[in-house]
């Protein structure tokens, strides 16, 4: 099966191929679905847009099938379509690999580092605030740092938010978490 389909707005479409236990990325590589060892899903959404990300780990690469957009666009649907359809080869080619659900350790550990970067700007502040005795502005930087940080904290990446499923879990999951955004919106 064939599904082709932007993943992003102004980005040229991709082609995907899965037949008979055998993914074939845009670029032509082959990848034998019985040779993926780890699969991750996260997707996420805010206001009205729509981001996935379905990483396929085998021991020498990893390949990440994504997309962007509204809420019931086509793009969304036609990404889905090719999930489905790979989920479908996965069952009967590797039907003991598990799906983590959430984002990677590595995704939490950059967001982080990230985040850290307007706390630290927002402590070098505070402290030329202090320095000046400027009270209102060590305050307001003060807060602002603190928000910063909590922001931080909210995705540690020793925070253990996944899940991990089996195949057919996740295939259920996956069925009802798009039939439920769908109805929603």
């Amino acid at each position: 099966m064939q599904i082709s389909f932007s993943p992003q707005g102004l980005l040229p479409t991709q082609t995907w191929e899965v037949s008979s236990g055998l993914l074939t990325t845009p670029e032509g590589k082959h990848i034998l679905v019985e040779s993926i060892v780890e699969i991750r899903y996260s997707d996420g959404s805010f206001r009205r847009r729509f981001s996935a990300f379905f990483d396929l780990v085998t021991s020498d690469e990893e390949i990440t099938i994504w997309c962007e957009d509204r809420f019931r666009g086509e793009r969304r649907h036609r990404y889905f379509i090719l999930l489905f359809a790979l989920l479908e080869s996965l069952q009967l080619h590797n039907p003991h690999v598990l799906v983590q659900l959430g984002p990677s350790a590595q995704t939490r550990f950059w967001t982080v580092a990230v985040g850290c970067v307007p706390t630290l700007f927002g402590l070098v502040f505070l402290s030329i605030a202090l320095e000046e005795a400027n009270y209102l502005a060590a305050i307001t930087i003060g807060l602002f740092s603190l928000i910063s940080t909590a922001f931080i904290l909210w995705d540690v990446p020793l925070n253990p938010e996944s899940s991990t499923l089996t195949l057919e879990a996740f295939e259920v999951w996956l069925s009802d978490r798009t039939k439920e955004e769908l109805s929603q919106n």
